[in-house]
């Protein structure tokens, strides 16, 4: 090591400053030093409690130094984790020499001062013209008039790495006394203590902002999610509650819910209106027992008193310290529209019940009047006469044709669904459709059918679909309708229609459009079998598919369905 260079040790230094103190010829002047560098040093620290800047406290240490040390001039230099120094506080010194230093990379057997940036240690070089590291900048630190450079570290107690370095540069030559020293090992601390303060400060500036951050990120999202999500605290009082729960809860302000029981405000009855006793409720348990629960079948209040089923979910909130449950979050999600799809879907299976059950009879019924009559002519058949032969194959064919005609309307049913049905428009003669369901219906059901009117004029339409529509208009009122059954053929202006008219009950007001819906029934006739409720609908869809409406009407106590098409 360089002469120049000294490394006091503890025990020097004690050793000299009590020396000094024991000194009565110059006591008094280290006295007054010593004072003024206590005075300081608890100024420094004040300023380091109060949060002053890191800036603001170097330069105050810088201050001092250069005032307790004669002919000094100081400077505090940052080391980064890569080991660069920057210059943070030392306006007085050299331009020259803080230009050489500033930025630089020192490693350990390198630059002036090498140990204080590599490796911690402090370095006190007497005379600056004789030592190895200074010699780049020699002719500068001369031409400044420095002599001597003293240099301290403040260390991280945590790392053990040097923070900053503190230096004193002296106008000549010269070693530190014992009061030098403890001054500038002093002020090292009170750098340390500066930075990490400052630091903790930024980094507590940080987390306040990340959590500020965080918080309205949470905000965003609770306000943003349509689930209900409010917060409990250990005794079930309100400690937060989103936008999503209020409006669902018909509650104006989370001010009228905050601090109050949630059990007792909107969970505190069954379905029956008889009370939610506290120990069965899941969001309770959920607190008592300290673990997450669900329900999917859970009723909650609104404040006008309704009520709306739910999906619940709770979750515990526990202590991170002590893993106390000092609460709840609890997520609910109004299920009003499963409830009523599941309705829904159980209608649909009942009404697939009695689908089924209705094909099965409209079947049936022509099916077992063929399959009987074909037997009895297949079995009586050399014993029967002529007519009784016709007789018995009219039933048969009738049959046939009530299972043709119903088999016809399934697969239209299907088709107009798919939207494949596929019409084939031509002028049609819709007196001579009429005509021509009349003849072909089966046998002894239209003694009760009347034709009143006819009118001429052709429209546009599928004459066959004409004819199923007429058939359904048929059957519907021979079924449902009264004794006296009219078939009306007319013209009003450029429309002609038929009107299929019975004397029946009708149809209550609130239902006549239902009729219409596929498988809709407006009422049942004792004694007769429900029908699919295939026939109006189909009717409809045919008709409108064909540029026509059938619609409804009650007149004078009876009944008219209504087709209608432009004249062509």
């Amino acid at each position: 090591m360089d002469s120049s260079k000294t490394v006091l040790t503890d025990v020097d230094r004690a050793v000299y400053f009590d020396g000094l103190l024991g000194d009565a010829s110059d006591g008094a002047t280290d006295v007054v030093r010593i004072a003024r560098m206590h005075r300081s040093e608890a100024e420094l620290l004040e300023m380091v409690n109060a949060g002053q800047p890191l800036s603001a406290v170097l330069r105050v240490v810088i201050d001092r130094i250069e005032r307790l040390i004669s002919g000094s001039v100081g400077s505090v230099h940052l080391i980064s984790d890569d080991g660069r120094l920057t210059c943070t506080a030392g306006v007085r010194q050299a331009v020259a020499v803080r230009a050489a230093i500033d930025g630089e990379t020192f490693g350990a057997d390198e630059g002036p001062c090498a140990p204080v940036a590599a490796t911690g240690q402090a370095v006190w070089i007497t005379d600056i013209s004789s030592d190895a590291g200074w010699a780049p900048w020699a002719d500068r630190a001369e031409e400044q008039g420095l002599g001597a450079c003293w240099c301290v570290p403040a260390i991280d107690p945590a790392t053990g790495k040097a923070l900053a370095r503190l230096a004193v540069h002296s106008t000549g030559p010269r070693s530190p006394d014992l009061i030098d020293t403890h001054l500038l090992e002093d002020m090292a601390r009170i750098v340390r203590l500066a930075i990490l303060t400052d630091r903790a400060e930024r980094q507590r500036v940080a987390l306040t902002e990340e959590n500020e951050r965080t918080l309205d990120r949470l905000s965003r999202l609770l306000e943003a999610t349509t689930e209900g999500i409010y917060g409990l605290d250990a005794n079930r009082r309100c400690t937060f509650i989103n936008r999503a729960a209020l409006q669902m809860l018909g509650i104006d302000s989370e001010g009228d819910v905050l601090g109050g029981d949630m059990h007792d405000l909107i969970h505190h009855s069954f379905p029956d209106g008889t009370e939610y006793p506290l120990a069965e409720c899941p969001i309770v348990k959920t607190i008592s027992m300290g673990e997450p629960l669900a329900a999917d079948d859970e009723l909650m209040f609104r404040s006008d008193g309704s009520t709306f089923p739910v999906s619940i979910s709770a979750a515990p909130k526990l202590d991170p310290a002590t893993g106390k449950v000092t609460g709840a979050v609890v997520v609910f999600t109004d299920v009003s529209e499963r409830f009523s799809y599941q309705r829904q879907l159980e209608g649909a299976l009942k009404s697939k019940d009695e689908f089924i059950a209705s094909i099965a009879h409209e079947l049936r019924t022509p099916l077992t009047a063929v399959v009987g009559f074909a037997d009895l002519l297949s079995s009586s058949w050399e014993q029967l006469e002529g007519e009784e032969v016709t007789d018995l194959l009219g039933h048969v064919s009738s049959g046939a044709d009530d299972v043709a005609h119903l088999v016809e309307d399934l697969l239209v049913a299907a088709r107009v669904d798919m939207g494949e049905v596929k019409l084939r428009l031509e002028p049609v003669d819709l007196g001579a459709q009429a005509r021509t369901v009349l003849t072909r219906w089966r046998r002894g059901e239209l003694h009760q059918v009347e034709v009143t009117s006819e009118a001429d004029g052709l429209v546009q339409a599928d004459p066959a679909r004409v004819r199923q529509i007429l058939r359904n208009l048929l059957t519907n009122a021979l079924k449902y309708g009264g004794e006296a059954i009219e078939v009306e053929v007319g013209r009003s202006g450029d429309v002609r229609y038929v009107d299929v008219i019975d004397n029946g009950h009708g149809v209550p007001l609130e239902q006549v459009e239902s009729i219409f819906e596929p498988y809709a029934r407006a009422h049942d006739v004792p004694g007769v079998t429900a029908s699919l409720g295939l026939g109006l609908s189909i009717s409809r869809r045919l008709t409108e598919a064909m540029g026509g409406h059938l619609t409804y009407r009650r007149i004078n106590d009876r009944t008219h369905f209504h087709l209608a098409f432009p004249v062509s």
